[in-house]
């Protein structure tokens, strides 16, 4: 049974249809896709905890609860998600084994007009005005699996609070007041470095282990005559020197700041001397030997990189390692060109021309060192 619309007449719960949808060549099942997505962050928008360090609104939303809502097989869901990243209407962030994909919705510039705030408006005006405790029947569709369901149901309070107890210092999993005590005692210290800084120089016998806080750093490697190669590049979390820490040899490479950086040193030294009884040293240990691992993770990605003999054969390797690690086709690389030549161990002008021969071919596009791989066989 049905009725007709009047002056009085209390409008259904609805979403917004952008009128941009109507000029692409999107299949109609991807327009109501990112029409459902756009309403779910419509609504994250107006409660507090989702947005990023950036600010970007972002929502949670599985593809299987995506094809329950939509009556679509997930396979359909899956298609229409990959157009919307090809058109850059959505990009989709990976966040770890077993927990849904973080997705942004994004729109053109210039889309929105006066009209589109009106219809805003007046949607809020026919739901109740505490949204925060409120659930549309559609967003009671999208909340069908678990995980999500619970993600979603956190208060407020806890997604505006740092989720991580470790403050400042939370690549290291130790509290800020254990890192005071660590410093009293004389076991760490912070540096800051400005881009190409020198933080370690070949030659120099080191005690201390450097932990990267913010920014990044390249371990290189430059031969009698001058040749460079980038054996790593260590982001936030990852560490460096523990080798020639532990073993007290010269070092063999240089560590240069890649950006500008903070830098935690942990003087082994002092820490296995002095303090072997404190209640942190089994935490700080199992700490290390995580990162010591992750940094084994990472030499592992440059040698099957590197171990290729072709220099398209070590561009597919590196470039798709780089799309699995971001969970998107769309990726930025921590490296300029040179830089890149020099950790694929690659002429630079050889590396240059076979980019543009894969551009040409349509496998791959790029601008400075964002990249897009467009062949799905990646």
């Amino acid at each position: 049974m049905t009725e007709f619309l009047t002056a009085d007449t209390s409008l259904p719960p609805y979403m917004v249809f952008p009128r941009f949808l109507l000029d692409t060549e999107l299949n109609e099942t991807t327009k109501l896709l990112y029409v459902i997505l756009l309403d779910r962050a419509r609504l994250s928008l107006k409660n507090e905890g989702w947005t990023d360090t950036s600010g970007h609104v972002f929502i949670y939303f599985t593809i299987e609860a995506m094809a329950k809502v939509m009556h679509k097989s997930q396979m359909t869901i899956k298609t229409s998600l990959t157009s919307l990243e090809k058109s850059e209407l959505i990009l989709r962030k990976r966040q770890g084994v077993g927990q849904p994909n973080r997705i942004y919705v994004k729109f053109p510039l210039g889309t929105f007009h006066h009209t589109d705030k009106i219809l805003s408006l007046t949607q809020t005006e026919n739901c109740p005005s505490n949204r925060q405790n409120s659930i549309t029947e559609t967003d009671k569709k999208l909340s069908t699996n678990k995980k999500e369901r619970e993600k979603n149901n956190l208060s407020k309070n806890e997604r505006a609070k740092n989720l991580s107890p470790y403050g400042k210092f939370q690549n290291v999993f130790l509290s800020d007041q254990e890192l005071e005590q660590m410093k009293t005692s004389g076991c760490l210290r912070t540096a800051s470095y400005k881009k190409n800084d020198i933080i370690f120089s070949t030659g120099s016998t080191v005690s201390e282990i450097g932990i990267v806080l913010s920014g990044s750093v390249n371990v290189e490697n430059i031969d009698f005559w001058g040749n460079k190669s980038i054996l790593g590049n260590m982001n936030e979390g990852h560490i460096f020197a523990e080798t020639y820490a532990l073993c007290r040899e010269p070092m063999m490479v240089d560590a240069v700041a890649a950006s500008n950086c903070e830098i935690l040193f942990l003087n082994l030294k002092v820490l296995q001397e002095k303090n072997y009884t404190s209640f942190w040293y089994s935490k700080i240990q199992r700490s290390l030997l995580a990162m010591c691992s992750r940094k084994n993770l990472m030499l592992s990605e440059r040698i099957f990189c590197t171990s290729s003999k072709t220099v398209r054969s070590r561009l597919l390797t590196y470039l798709s390692a780089q799309s699995r690690k971001h969970g998107n086709h769309r990726f930025q690389i921590p490296f300029d060109r040179q830089q890149m030549a020099d950790y694929l161990n690659l002429d630079r002008s050889a590396l240059s021309k076979e980019l543009s021969r894969m551009k040409k071919e349509g496998i791959l596009d790029f601008h400075k060192n964002e990249f897009v791989l467009k062949n799905e066989m990646l």
